[in-house]
């Protein structure tokens, strides 16, 4: 499967006072088998953009191919849309309100059309791949749990359509170290089991080069670079012209740099961080090798 995002072009409250482009001109491609990470500062347009992914807003231009068929189109199954593309809401733990998680995971796939006799499969199935488990947690309240459980909950209801792309915005705001640890750990473990298309909005630089097999950088609605992180972060002169930071291994390796230490400042991780200045002074790396 892939996205073809094509000069989309959305204007909120088009013909009023307060009318607003929020996206100009978007394009892109979405390759089967890769996580997406998009950055850009507050109001860039990235949630916007989306929220055009699943049809929840409709472009005012452009097209949007998924797996070959235009969703943009006026006669455009939402229904069909919602399948293949999941979007989970920033913070969706606050729309969690049945009596009770095995219900409120049932709700999308209901929703949706899935025979009834499959849906308590698909709700196991996804509530272990967020790794909750189905039997203890079926009968319980949303709001018993804690904020990592919820936020994890609420988006097993997502996969429990079995959409071919998974969309996040924001997955890890807001939770304490240990909850956004296992956000993190779950994307992983969801796009080894699934082997789908994965994209993500993040602020969190350090997650984005964790994660993303390429970046989308976003800037007052348009498109500024598309590419892998390695080389996103490399122009950090692009980054902090639109108000965005390099990961915190690369900051601190920049800062370095700037107090006379020769360091190679592109590096995505605290562990490649360390490997350059272990290098640097000429111990063994974490590989084994003398430097």
């Amino acid at each position: 499967m892939s996205i073809q995002v094509r000069n989309i072009r959305y204007v909120y409250n088009e013909g009023l006072p307060d009318e607003t482009v929020a996206l100009d001109n978007v394009s892109f491609d979405l390759f089967d088998g890769e996580i997406v990470g998009m950055i850009g500062h507050t109001g860039s347009g990235k949630s916007t953009m989306l929220q055009q992914l699943n049809g929840l807003f409709r472009p005012t231009e452009g097209t949007i191919v998924v797996d070959g068929r235009d969703i943009t189109r006026p006669d455009a199954s939402l229904r069909d849309v919602r399948r293949s593309v999941g979007l989970v809401f920033q913070y969706p733990e606050y729309q969690l309100f049945e009596e009770t998680i095995e219900k409120d995971v049932a709700f999308g796939p209901r929703n949706i059309g899935v025979p009834e006799d499959q849906i308590e499969e698909r709700v196991r199935k996804s509530l272990e791949l967020v790794d909750l488990d189905f039997d203890e947690i079926r009968g319980r309240s949303p709001f018993d749990l804690s904020g990592g459980q919820k936020r994890r909950a609420a988006i097993a209801g997502v996969l429990a359509m079995e959409p071919h792309v998974l969309v996040l915005d924001e997955p890890t705001a807001g939770l304490d170290p240990e909850a956004h640890g296992e956000i993190i750990a779950m994307i992983k473990r969801i796009h080894e089991e699934r082997n789908g298309i994965i994209v993500f909005v993040s602020h969190n630089m350090m997650d984005v080069a964790a994660l993303s097999d390429r970046i989308i950088v976003m800037d007052r609605g348009r498109v500024i670079t598309v590419d892998t992180p390695r080389n996103v972060f490399a122009n950090r002169s692009l980054l902090k012209g639109i108000g965005l930071e390099v990961p915190p291994a690369a900051a601190l390796m920049c800062a370095l740099k700037e107090r006379g230490i020769d360091l190679n400042t592109n590096v995505l991780t605290y562990d490649e961080a360390s490997d350059e200045i272990l290098k640097h002074f000429g111990y063994k790396t974490a590989e084994g090798g003398e430097r």
